[in-house]
């Protein structure tokens, strides 16, 4: 029975899965027959069974990638670079509002992958014509948003790891601002969002459990008994369950673990 594992291509930002006859381990490259070609793909997760989806059973497993196939891998990829100079070479000629992410010529050389962003709908009918003329085969234009930007160019973020998206994360969690309220992020752009301008993925991993501890201890204007009497909330230390006091006539703020407290 052949066995699936999940496998990425450079210019893509979700996974797809692959049946393949032999063990593969992650970290592994994987010669990949497409409907309009060859390309190379990394293994990204360990082997495990399961059904293909119906969109990615043409997918098809060559071989594993062999000395030569990762020294013409890497070979093409540094002819992308100078293939992404030329291609925007001819992009402004035609003065069209894109940003140009990446160029990525094929493994087999049988198709030019033309990866950009826009605020719209761009007609690029002449260019993609002027484009296969000068570069002699097919060429593909494929628009993707700031996330899946950022997820394809990689980078690092505040924290100083890699990006999560560039790293593992195929299919991120929807963060919204209500997350990072109850997290107490500070909701400066520069602090709030990632290098894409979107919100943090990350701010979606911990929210559970913020949102425990936000249920389980008294709200801010609450009024508590402590050993020291009764008081005001003004604040939550959520991560260790402790609650800040305020009492009567007094400037000052005591903290208290939540099982020191009662209701007043």
């Amino acid at each position: 029975m052949a066995s699936l594992v999940n496998i990425l291509f450079s210019v893509d930002t979700k996974t797809h899965k692959l049946s393949v006859p032999t063990e593969l381990k992650k970290g592994e490259k994987v010669v990949v027959k497409l409907e309009n070609g060859n390309e190379i793909a990394l293994v990204v997760s360990n082997v495990f069974e399961g059904v293909v989806p119906e969109q990615q059973k043409k997918l098809e497993f060559l071989r594993i990638a062999n000395k030569r196939d990762l020294d013409d891998e890497k070979q093409k990829s540094e002819n992308n670079k100078q293939l992404k100079e030329k291609v925007w070479a001819v992009i402004k000629k035609y003065n069209l509002n894109l940003k140009l992410i990446k160029v990525h010529n094929s493994f087999d050389g049988s198709k030019l992958l033309v990866v950009y962003t826009a605020p719209g709908r761009i007609d690029f009918r002449e260019l993609v014509k002027e484009l296969a003329g000068t570069f002699k085969t097919h060429v593909e234009m494929r628009q993707v948003n700031e996330r899946e930007c950022a997820c394809i160019v990689g980078g690092f973020a505040e924290c100083g790891q890699e990006l999560c998206c560039r790293r593992y994360l195929r299919e991120p969690k929807t963060s919204t601002i209500k997350m990072a309220k109850i997290q107490d992020v500070a909701l400066n752009p520069n602090k709030v969002n990632g290098i894409c301008g979107k919100l943090r993925c990350c701010l979606s991993y911990e929210y559970d459990e913020y949102k425990k501890a936000s249920e389980k201890l008294p709200q801010p204007n609450t009024k508590v008994q402590t050993s020291r009497g009764e008081g005001v909330v003004v604040h939550n230390d959520l991560l260790n369950e402790k609650v800040f006091v305020q009492f009567e006539n007094e400037d000052d703020v005591e903290g208290f673990l939540f099982e020191e407290i009662k209701s007043a």
